[in-house]
């Protein structure tokens, strides 16, 4: 602890520069614009305004849909253009009527006097790019035969879902997941993923170069945007799935206790089974066998949100979630018969205050959040050799949180902050009697400046960062600077160029280092998590980019870096760290986007092509990769959808071996009832395949392994989702309700 507050100490010198312009403040008059995406907010969104093919004005919108507009631009001219992501349109400073295929906007002029907001009804494209992130909008896609978010990413172009629900991107697992702007610490990303209804997300932004207040967090960022809705009465939905493999109940519940305070509640269980058939070697010696897996999920989630005076909000939320899974394999080798079983059960208790304070130039946030994570893992092995194995972890975890930013101009804005992460892992395995502490401590500071000289945009960080992992009588530390450097270039309202620099120390899940128990032979288990997670990561991308009303292209070469990789190895009966030396990938992400037969089929295609090459002492492993994505969606008609989306993806590189190619397909078809407010849809996994494929292949030098699994995954499902209440906004309800809304 000593240690680590010196190197803490080393950073505090930076601090008032960091925070010297918190105090300062004005006001300015203008025009206030409000973005409406689908009768809902668009809630921080980013727009810019265009005329005669300039950029005259970027903005965000804040916390309720809202942006103010300088009276020159407000003012000065009778028409201007709209640029808001996915999309561009013409539009008159006027009140907005939306017209029915969302492509232009429609206006009745009115006298500049009574003009004092400019209500803009728009709508987005299922998945827009800004360059360094991808959105992808969920509620454009109006499809609810998904089951969780996990789902929902295998449709989202750079974004690969494994067989077990993993979720990578450009071949890295290294993914914190956020929800609102919140971290999910220590959880592992795919049991969040699985726990989050589809139903309740509006949009889900794969951030591909975190800015510098991410840049510790991990490689990429998963944000997950739920609905951003007014409430002016009770409201909410119940969304059923049944299916062979597995079934689900979501359920949402808002209530506006006052005029200045919401509640909103949302639960989510599903149970899913998975068979399987297995095929082993080590060296010499077959075992072959089949298995069973059964999982149980349940999550419930609380916000309660308090409206303050000057648009500023006072938010407490709550999670609880817990999974137990369940396997049980047989299985036989030359003279043996035996049988393998665990039991996995984990929860996850998370605690946020958080705090926002809007003003027309100025942004403050600071949250705190506390967390508990209880896991017990307990295994048999019944044969010749008999084996048992029970195990405990617990994780403490607390965070200190402070943001800030101030927009000094229209060409200049700063972006400040402070962050503190304490964690304490206990473990102790009752068989062996062994004993496991550690304490993790991290921090960082930050400066990011915002600059735009149009059709020029900059962003430049700079942070300092501390880690310290307290480990029996092992003090393992680290500090540093770390950078993101990102540069924009808008040629114009079709073609924009890019490029991204990052270097950054990342800090790992907890999640990524727990034991992980699979069954190799009847002597040896694999324990241990087989994925690469970086200790400093730095990356480099250029990017460029074409869009139109129906087409929209992306092309972007990349380069990544990583040093000090952690990886896990095979052991009889421990789990071991390795530092498998220096990782690097070098290639380009391809995205095309096509609405066709006047919009009402949109195309979505994504491919990762790119070497990659893990280098361990004297062992080297390399290959090429290609993860493929393709979204089909069509709007037979106003009530009823069809969907299919597909992952292509070729064998993963590993440290020791590779994993066999991947292939995961999906259709579904959907229909509006009961005057829309419910929704019937038929769902089938795999319809091509019986099921997908597992093969690896491990030598780790004095040992040779290769598995090979059988995954049974084709399944149907049936969904039922039914809205009851006020779910849409409108401006009687915004004046009605204090322009409230949710997270």
């Amino acid at each position: 602890m000593k240690a680590y507050l010196k190197n803490l100490n080393r950073s505090f010198f930076i601090l008032p520069l960091f925070f010297f312009n918190i105090m300062f403040s004005q006001s300015q008059r203008g025009v206030k614009l409000k973005l409406d995406v689908y009768e809902s907010p668009c809630v921080t969104c980013d727009f810019a305004i265009v005329i005669k093919d300039t950029i005259v004005f970027k903005g965000k919108t804040d916390q309720w849909g809202y942006a103010l507009l300088h009276d020159t631009i407000a003012y000065a001219y009778d028409k201007v253009t709209l640029d808001l992501g996915g999309f561009s349109s013409s539009v008159n400073r006027s009140n907005a009527i939306l017209k029915e295929d969302f492509t232009y906007f429609n206006f009745t002029d009115i006298a500049e006097d009574v003009l004092e907001e400019i209500v803009i009804f728009a709508a987005k494209n299922i998945i827009e790019d800004y360059g360094y992130k991808t959105v992808y909008n969920v509620d454009k896609d109006r499809s609810i035969a998904a089951v969780s978010a996990a789902d929902l990413l295998r449709r989202v172009p750079g974004i690969s879902v494994g067989f077990d629900g993993t979720p990578s991107i450009r071949g890295s697992v290294n993914i914190q997941v956020k929800v609102n702007n919140k971290i999910i610490r220590n959880a592992d990303p795919k049991t969040v993923l699985s726990s989050i209804p589809p139903i309740d997300i509006v949009k889900i932004e794969v951030v591909l170069s975190p800015s510098i207040k991410d840049s510790s967090s991990a490689e990429y960022i998963l944000h997950i945007v739920t609905k951003n809705s007014v409430y002016v009465n009770k409201s909410g939905y119940i969304n059923l799935g049944l299916g062979d493999k597995g079934s689900h109940l979501f359920s949402n519940y808002n209530t506006l206790i006052s005029k200045n305070m919401l509640l909103t509640q949302s639960f989510s269980s599903l149970t899913y089974t998975n068979n399987t058939e297995f095929k082993n070697l080590l060296n010499d010696v077959l075992t072959l066998g089949a298995g069973e897996s059964k999982g149980f999920l349940y999550n419930y989630n609380a916000n309660l949100t308090f409206l303050l005076k000057n648009k500023s909000s006072f938010d407490f939320s709550f999670r609880f979630l817990n999974q137990d899974i369940k396997n049980k394999e047989s299985y036989t080798t030359k003279d043996t018969l035996g049988r393998y079983y665990s039991k996995n059960n984990s929860s996850y208790s998370n605690v946020v205050f958080s705090y926002n304070s809007k003003k027309e130039l100025s942004n403050l946030e600071l949250s705190y959040d506390f967390g508990w994570i209880p896991l017990f893992f307990r295994s048999e092995n019944e044969s010749v050799y008999h084996y048992k194995s029970n195990n405990k972890t617990a994780i403490f975890s607390s965070n200190i949180k402070l943001d800030y930013a101030y927009k000094f101009s229209r060409k200049y804005e700063v972006e400040t902050g402070a962050h503190f992460q304490y964690d304490e892992i206990k473990g102790k395995s009752v068989i062996e009697n062994l004993n496991f502490n550690a304490e993790k401590m991290v921090s960082n500071i930050y400066l990011n400046n915002l600059i735009n000289l149009s059709p020029f945009s900059f962003e430049l960080g700079v942070g300092f960062n501390t880690y310290s992992y307290l480990w029996r009588d092992h003090n393992i530390g680290r500090n540093g600077l770390f950078y993101s450097l990102k540069g924009n270039y808008k040629k114009d309202i079709a073609n924009t160029f890019y490029f991204s620099y990052n270097k950054s120390f990342i800090n790992p899940n907890n999640s990524y280092v727990l034991p992980i128990s699979s069954l190799i032979s009847p002597v040896i288990l694999q324990k241990g998590n087989p994925h690469l997670y970086p200790v400093v990561s730095n990356k480099f991308e250029l990017g460029y980019s074409n869009k139109s009303d129906a087409f929209f292209l992306k092309a972007s070469p990349f380069f990544v870096y990583n040093k000090r990789v952690i990886n896990t190895v095979l052991s009889d009966n421990s789990m071991s760290y390795l530092n498998s030396g220096n990782y690097y990938a070098v290639g380009v992400s391809n995205w095309i986007t096509s609405n066709l037969l006047n919009k009402k089929l949109a195309v979505n295609y994504g491919m990762d092509f790119f070497y990659k090459h893990i280098k361990y002492d004297l062992n080297h492993n390399k290959g090429f990769q290609i993860k493929n994505n393709l979204h089909l969606s069509f709007k037979f008609n106003k009530s009823i959808d069809i969907q299919f989306f597909g992952n292509f993806n070729s064998p993963e590189i590993l440290l020791y071996g590779k994993e066999n190619n991947f292939t995961y397909s999906n259709f579904s078809i959907q229909k509006k009832v009961f005057d829309n407010k419910a929704i019937l849809a038929f769902s089938i996994d795999n319809p091509f395949s019986r099921g997908f494929r597992y093969t690896n292949e491990i030598d780790n030098r004095s040992d040779i392994y290769k598995k090979e699994i059988f995954y049974k995954n084709r399944g149907i499902r049936l969904f039922f989702s039914y809205q009851f209440g006020n779910n849409n906004t409108n401006q009687k309800d915004l004046k009605n309700s204090n322009d409230f809304r949710t997270f």
